[in-house]
């Protein structure tokens, strides 16, 4: 019986202990919003996605394989093209830094080597994008 005893004393202290951490935790959340008011938001983020396929000029076909490299804002991003030459980009900056929109440079670079044909790297001109742009689907050949 003192084993059983223990036994729920350990547990009644435990289940103590996390229902006084809970109460503590919502009373100094609730006195630190009482006192200095919720926090504002300190800047404003814009999000787009930026998406397309590369495909072998002239030919049209799609070319695995190819970094695709995005620059805006000082940020630099990178992926592979997937097998069917698809590349896919989920972006964010802060609308505030960037008043009048950013622009984003794509560069592309062959980086398999000849498995799937040889190409030059590109760089196009930079695309603009605002706080209203949500959506950028930009093919490229090369």
């Amino acid at each position: 019986t003192i084993m059983i005893y223990n036994y729920i004393m350990v547990v009644v202290k435990k289940k103590f202990k996390k229902i006084a951490y809970t109460v503590l935790t919502a009373l100094g959340i609730g006195m630190l919003t009482s006192c200095y008011g919720m926090p504002r938001r300190a800047y404003s983020i814009d999000y787009f996605s930026l998406h397309g396929k590369v495909t072998a000029e002239g030919t049209n076909k799609e070319i695995p394989g190819i970094k695709v490299t995005v620059n805006y804002g000082g940020e630099i991003k990178t992926y592979i093209t997937d097998s069917s030459g698809n590349y896919f980009f989920d972006l964010y900056f802060d609308s505030e830094d960037f008043p009048g929109g950013i622009d984003v440079t794509i560069t592309l670079t062959d980086i398999d080597g000849e498995s799937n044909g040889t190409y030059s790297t590109k760089t196009l001109e930079p695309v603009r994008v605002t706080a209203e742009s949500h959506e950028i689907e930009k093919n490229i050949s090369l």
